[in-house]
């Protein structure tokens, strides 16, 4: 029985021996290693973090990261070796200077660099990713300076507050998320200031007659009546749909529908020009379905190709979420979704604002519970807007320039979702 303790104590006793001989060890290659911090400061950008040694790679030199390492710059700081939730860690191993870039290489291959740019003396971030082949998402962690104030626009849209200037992403981040994602597809983001609109006065754009409820439906009315006079004049001999249409729909409101119907050509009526839009007043259910079929596999086919391209043409096509929602084309809507958060500030244009506004009010019809991607798109969206309403014709009409030109059927589109987007 001693003889057993005797050996058990043995055993625990070079256990022990060799633990330390293990711990020792460690300390003695750790303390042949050299850890040296590194501070970088590049215009307003900082880099903070430590070093083991520094090596050539792609004949710069690189410093061999040791431990985290964090950039800030203008009230923002991004953690490249955080922890955060279920995100993946990005551990670069490598970071380099060149051209005014701090340029971080990752394990798996992918580069990830910050720069300095300047816009009229006003600095900006711009960050920019270079993936490796299996990579398709970088998140960047980030937190907001302590002496920075976090503010949001009214669609929620993520604003820093620094030295009494305000920032935020040019691809939009709403002020509840605090990171940054980069995909293939979308490979750079800048943090700038926030544009400032100098001189703009919504008074100075509400015409007279549309100052009162009142004002506003006595012109329209004026103008209904004054083109269905003109489609009088003009139905006997049209061919087109969209006319008849009209002319019909305005026809219920004098109450004269059957005289309408009997004025529409029978060029139109026996015509190929027919399709389901005018079923409902003039029948032929049958032209109806078949337009109906032909029109809904055409558009199907057409958003599927948009998508399939992540082509941000998707928001020129008319309600889209709208119409695949109603479908219930859950994984083409997703995809869109994905389009929609790739968009940048710089990227949009006004040919796609209308399909914003109706994206924004869309998703939030049919997908309420959900982050809508829209929303951070508005207040760039309503900046272009402004810098492109103009006055014209004596006072008698708003418009937003489209491309130079005078467009009422963009500017409809336009108006019609803008005022639940704002409200």
């Amino acid at each position: 029985m001693r003889l057993k303790k005797k050996y058990v104590l043995l055993r625990l006793f070079v256990f022990f021996v060799a633990y330390v001989a293990v711990i020792v060890v460690f300390v003695a290659v750790q303390s042949t290693q050299k850890i040296t911090p590194l501070s970088l400061k590049l215009g307003e950008m900082s880099v903070s973090g430590r070093y083991s040694s520094i090596e050539q790679k792609d004949r710069m030199d690189s410093y061999v990261l040791n431990g985290n390492t964090t950039v800030s710059f203008n009230g923002i700081e991004f953690n490249l070796g955080a922890k955060k939730g279920n995100i993946q860690e990005l551990k670069p191993e490598f970071m380099a200077v060149s051209g005014g870039f701090v340029i971080f290489t990752l394990p798996d291959g992918t580069s990830l660099a910050f720069g300095e740019s300047y816009e009229n003396i006003i600095p900006k971030l711009i960050i920019r990713a270079a993936f490796s082949e299996n990579t398709t998402l970088l998140e960047l962690p980030y937190q907001i300076d302590r002496a920075s104030e976090v503010k949001s626009s009214e669609s929620g849209q993520l604003i820093i507050g620094y030295k009494g200037m305000n920032y935020w992403f040019d691809q939009p981040q709403m002020s509840t998320r605090t990171v940054l994602s980069l995909r293939p597809e979308h490979t750079e983001v800048l943090y700038q200031m926030v544009p400032e609109i100098e001189g703009f006065s919504l008074e100075d754009f509400v015409l007279a007659s549309a100052y009162s409820q009142s004002a506003y439906t006595e012109t329209l009315n004026r103008w209904r009546d004054r083109n269905f006079s003109l489609w009088n004049q003009a139905i006997g001999t049209s061919n087109d749909e969209d006319m008849v249409v009209a002319f019909i729909g305005e026809s219920l409101r004098h109450g004269a529908y059957q005289d309408a119907v009997n004025a529409v050509p029978a060029v139109f009526l026996n015509g190929t020009r027919r399709t389901f839009e005018s079923t409902g007043y003039l029948g032929r259910l049958d032209v109806g379905l078949r337009s109906l079929t032909t029109t809904e596999r055409t558009t199907l086919n057409r958003l599927s190709t948009l998508i399939q391209n992540q082509s941000s043409d998707i928001l020129k096509e008319s309600h889209a979420i709208l119409w695949l929602s109603t479908r219930s084309y859950t994984d083409l809507i997703s995809r869109a979704v994905n389009i929609v958060r790739a968009i940048n500030s710089q990227s949009i244009t006004l040919d796609i604002i209308p399909g914003i506004f109706e994206g924004y009010v869309d998703f939030a019809s049919y997908r309420a519970r959900e982050e809508n991607p829209f929303a951070a798109l508005i207040d760039p969206a309503l900046v272009l807007i402004n810098e492109n309403l103009t006055k014209i014709a004596q006072d008698t009409a708003v418009l937003v320039y489209n491309n130079g030109i005078t467009d009422i059927e963009y500017n409809i589109r336009l108006v019609r979702r803008f005022h639940f987007t704002v409200k």
